[in-house]
């Protein structure tokens, strides 16, 4: 409760538990009432442990092998929790997966056995975006690739201002989704496609628990990341860019647009 004050966050009940850890994984979400996780099936008979931490009114006890009850912003729940070494340390990866993202825990299930068979630092599923079709994704992502700015730094979100007319639609479409076109989905599932890179996005993403023990050293260093955006940055710095990976054939569908996502 100290560690909750300095953090200025308001706990519940902490960290009900139903037994103890039964896999090296654990799956951590924050769920309300428009949470997925059921239509999902994140919690049935996988090769991970659960922790739901409910935020609102919504809540049910029996959903998950471990849960937690408080309000607050997400990023701040999570750092309260990285700080419970008893429980957090028995585990070798933590996905961290925002509660608007479609994918089956079939398919969590699969993600964390790559990640254990290749020993990283961070992986990610793909993102198949919503409501388009992928060959006109691919055009985007093409016309992305193959530009070159003249003074101007290569990013995604400046593509705006140099689109033809035929791909504005599509850009504006994909934007909604992610600010991370090397987190789309590129190949055939069948083509079984991992693509090495140096930055993965929040909320979406497995974490070797050795980064989140160099994270978790600073308590006031720890309270200057209230944007996922760092939090993210700061994961890569922590691997040396190193170990990081995006499974091209096991995707996710981000559901809800961001939301003030430019600032």
């Amino acid at each position: 409760l100290t560690l909750a004050s300095e953090l200025g966050i308001e706990v519940g009940k902490i960290l009900k538990k139903q037994g103890k850890p039964k896999n090296k994984f654990l799956l951590l979400s924050s769920i309300g009432p428009n949470s997925i996780h059921k239509k999902c099936k994140w919690f049935q008979n996988l090769n991970y442990d659960t922790l739901f931490i409910y935020y609102s009114d919504y809540f049910k006890s029996d959903e998950s092998d471990f849960y937690l009850r408080f309000s607050g912003k997400k990023l701040v729940q999570y750092f309260y929790l990285f700080q419970q070494y008893d429980f957090i340390d028995k585990y070798k990866y933590i996905f961290i997966l925002d509660n608007d993202n479609l994918i089956s825990g079939k398919n969590i299930s699969r993600l964390f056995k790559i990640a254990d068979k290749l020993n990283v630092n961070l992986l990610a599923p793909s993102i198949k975006i919503k409501d388009v079709k992928d060959s006109d994704v691919l055009k985007l992502l093409d016309f992305y690739n193959n530009y070159n700015p003249k003074n101007k730094f290569k990013s995604f979100l400046f593509l705006r201002e140099v689109l033809p007319n035929n791909l504005i639609r599509i850009y504006n479409q994909v934007i909604k989704y992610t600010f991370w076109p090397h987190m789309i989905q590129t190949k055939n599932k069948k083509d079984r496609y991992i693509k090495e890179t140096n930055i993965v996005e929040d909320g979406r993403t497995i974490i070797n628990i050795s980064l989140i023990k160099k994270f978790r050293k600073d308590i006031k260093f720890m309270k200057l990341f209230k944007s996922g955006i760092l939090f993210d940055h700061l994961l890569a710095n922590y691997s040396n860019f190193k170990k990081i990976y995006i499974v091209d054939f096991i995707n996710y569908i981000h559901l809800d647009p961001y939301k003030n996502k430019d600032k």
